[in-house]
C-alpha cells in the first residue's frame, strides 16, 4: 500500500474530481482542484469537511445528494470493497454533470479500513442529445436549460435567437441523425411540424445554414448512457 503521503499527492494529481476521506468521519482529508472547483473553493479549504458541510446552489438537492455519497462511502467502508454509482450532479456554476462515481477502500495492515478514496468521470458525451436536455431541466427552467444545452455544445455561438423548447428538441432529435418522419412519431407532432421548427432554427443561424449547428454534432457511434 503506499504511504498516505504518497497517496494524496496521487489524488491531488489525478485529472479527474477525486479526494480521499477519514473512513468514520467522512472528512476530506485531500482533493484536487477539479472536486474542489465544484464548489468554488481551493482544495485545502475543503480539508476537514464534509460533504455535508458543502454549500450546493440548491440546498435541498444538496442534502439528498449529500446523503447519497455518505451512504456511498459508508457502503465502500463495510464491504471493504468498490463501489460505484451513477447520478446527476449540480456543479457551483450551474452546470449539470453525469456522474460516474467509483469508491474504494484503502486498506491496512489486518485489512483495517483506513479511509476511502473517490474519483468521477463526467457521462454527458455518452447521452443522447434529448436525454441531455432533460438532464440540465432537472435543475433548470426552459430557458435556463436551453442556454445551457446549447453552450455544452458549444453552438450557441452560432445563433441570433434562443429557440423554444419544441424546437430545440425537434433539432435535438435531427442532430441524432432521425429522419423528419421519426421525429414527429417521437415527439407526436405532424412532419409539417417538425419541418417548420427545422426552418425556425435555421433562420436562427447567423449564417443561416442548419447544418453549422448539425455538423459538429455528428457522431461515430451512437449513444449508449440512459438516466
Amino acid at each position: 500500500m503506499k504511504s498516505h503521503s504518497q497517496l494524496i499527492d496521487s489524488v491531488k494529481a489525478f485529472p479527474y474530481p477525486s479526494c480521499f476521506k477519514t473512513v468514520d468521519t467522512g472528512k476530506y482529508i485531500a482533493c484536487n482542484s477539479v472536486i474542489s472547483g465544484f464548489f468554488g473553493m481551493a482544495p485545502e479549504d475543503m480539508e476537514g469537511l464534509t460533504v455535508g458541510d458543502l454549500k450546493f446552489l440548491q440546498p435541498a438537492w444538496g442534502r439528498r445528494y449529500a446523503e447519497k455519497i455518505t451512504k456511498l462511502d459508508f457502503r465502500a467502508r463495510d464491504e471493504k470493497d468498490t463501489v460505484m454509482d451513477k447520478h446527476p450532479c449540480l456543479i457551483g456554476n450551474g452546470d449539470v454533470l453525469y456522474q460516474e462515481m467509483v469508491k474504494f477502500p484503502v486498506l491496512g495492515a489486518k485489512n483495517k479500513v483506513l479511509g476511502i478514496v473517490s474519483y468521477s468521470d463526467d457521462l454527458r458525451p455518452t447521452l443522447s442529445y434529448p436525454t441531455l436536455y432533460r438532464l440540465y431541466r432537472r435543475f433548470h427552467g426552459r430557458q435556463d436549460s436551453i442556454k445551457r444545452v446549447l453552450a455544452y455544445l458549444k453552438i450557441d455561438v452560432h445563433l441570433g435567437a434562443l429557440p423554444s423548447e419544441i424546437q430545440l428538441l425537434v433539432f435535438l432529435e435531427k442532430a441524432e441523425g432521425y429522419a423528419d418522419e421519426d421525429i414527429a412519431r417521437r415527439l407526436l407532432l405532424s412532419v409539417q411540424k417538425v419541418e417548420s421548427h427545422l426552418v425556425a432554427i435555421r433562420d436562427m443561424v447567423i449564417n443561416r445554414n442548419l447544418y453549422t449547428l448539425l455538423t459538429p454534432l455528428k457522431r461515430d457511434t451512437k449513444p449508449c448512457q440512459k438516466i
